[in-house]
């Protein structure tokens, strides 16, 4: 059962880092558009 649980825990950390990973990728272009559209 405890080794379960940590598989779970992983599973989860890895899910949260390529969800965060996916996330900023997907965002960071946008704020480069709006920083090219701020300079003249």
């Amino acid at each position: 059962m405890v080794y379960l649980m940590s598989q779970m825990w992983i599973w989860l950390l890895i899910a949260f880092v390529i969800g965060g990973y996916i996330g900023w990728t997907s965002a960071a272009p946008e704020a480069h558009r709006v920083n090219s559209r701020d300079v003249p």
